[in-house]
């Protein structure tokens, strides 16, 4: 995640959610959310992600990276992981490309279960989509 977290640490108030954010300067993300509402050009602080290694997300994620670092599939999903933390305090920056990751994730996890369910059949036959790296477009009308 880069610069978009200032650290990860285990959490030890989660129970049932993989991961949180928590404000790296003790202001709340709400008040956060007021303050970008009120000026355009307000940058989010730094967000410390809370994982709850007990998760099973987060423990698929950790088998994922020490299986294949460089894996295709994990760099989507950790972003989707922190981008699904900043819906849930109100404050996605980027919702466009949110929605386009959300879409391919959705599009890989139905060409999975096709793959399953009919095997030596390929996805589209099957009835899933081919992963679509780009963002959702709609065709016009007409």
């Amino acid at each position: 995640l880069g610069a978009q977290v200032c650290d990860v640490r285990a959490s030890r108030r989660l129970v049932d959610s993989p991961a949180v954010l928590v404000s790296a300067e003790g202001v709340p993300g709400n008040l956060q959310k007021v303050m970008r509402m009120l000026n355009q050009d307000f940058k989010s602080l730094p967000k410390v992600l809370e994982i709850n290694p007990a998760h099973g997300l987060i423990r698929d994620l950790a088998t994922l990276h020490t299986a294949n670092s460089k894996h295709p599939a994990l760099a989507p999903l950790v972003e989707q992981l922190y981008d699904t933390c900043l819906l849930v305090e109100g404050i996605v920056e980027h919702p466009g490309q949110m929605a386009a990751r959300m879409q391919s994730l959705l599009a890989r996890a139905a060409a999975l279960e096709a793959a399953q369910a009919a095997p030596g059949v390929g996805a589209a036959q099957a009835g899933g989509a081919e992963p679509s790296t780009g963002p959702a477009t709609s065709e016009p009308e007409g």
